[in-house]
């Protein structure tokens, strides 16, 4: 008589843990070399360039996160929206830092508006376009606040922008991470099995 075998899956918490975390660092990253760009740019470092390579390679990064639940297209696409996003970030450094007026703000929350959009149309349960707005905006803000204090020498309100800009983009990236959670549950599951003992098995016992 054959074995009978039984697939038997339960959730993963380590799993769910492992990609709250690489959100978390992914998103962090993307705080820490908007800092840097706007240390680098503002005292004229030569490292801005490959500062902004580096938030590009964050781009791809955090595109590539939802590509194998939203599939390539929709990476590609969050991917271009946050170099969008950075574009603009660097032009406003370079506004401020030259004591020069455009519309990069006004640009930059527009941006804003369009990835929230654009996550509430992959998921708006999960990614619902006014939480988006809420947790994602205040990193536009903080990066502001933290030129405006490096140009006026205010070190103690830089390190504060700082610390509000981390403490906005903890809470974006745990909505981010989340949502996928919620919405893809299975994929994050470990598989066993167990086999039933027959017959012939418990004859021999």
């Amino acid at each position: 008589m054959p074995k009978i075998y039984v697939v038997h899956y339960e959730e993963d918490p380590e799993a769910k843990v492992q990609f709250r975390l690489d959100s978390l660092c992914k998103w962090y990253d993307h705080i820490c070399f908007t800092r840097n760009l706007i240390i680098s740019t503002l005292a004229g470092l030569d490292d801005a360039d490959t500062v902004f390579a580096r938030l590009i390679t964050n781009q791809e990064d955090i595109g590539a996160m939802i590509e194998p639940y939203y599939g390539e297209e929709s990476a590609t696409s969050l991917s271009d929206l946050l170099g969008i996003h950075n574009t603009i970030a660097r032009e406003i450094i370079e506004n401020y830092r030259d004591n020069t007026t455009t519309d990069a703000v006004d640009r930059a929350q527009s941006n804003v508006d369009d990835i929230a959009t654009y996550l509430d149309s992959l998921d708006s349960v999960n990614w619902s376009k006014d939480a988006i707005l809420q947790s994602f905006t205040g990193h536009v803000d903080y990066s502001i606040a933290e030129i405006t204090a490096r140009l006026d020498g205010d070190w103690v309100a830089d390190i504060t922008a700082y610390d509000e800009a981390h403490t906005s983009i903890s809470e974006f990236a745990d909505i981010f991470a989340c949502g996928i959670l919620n919405s893809f549950p299975e994929k994050f599951i470990t598989y066993g099995d167990y086999t039933f003992p027959t017959m012939a098995t418990q004859k021999k016992k």
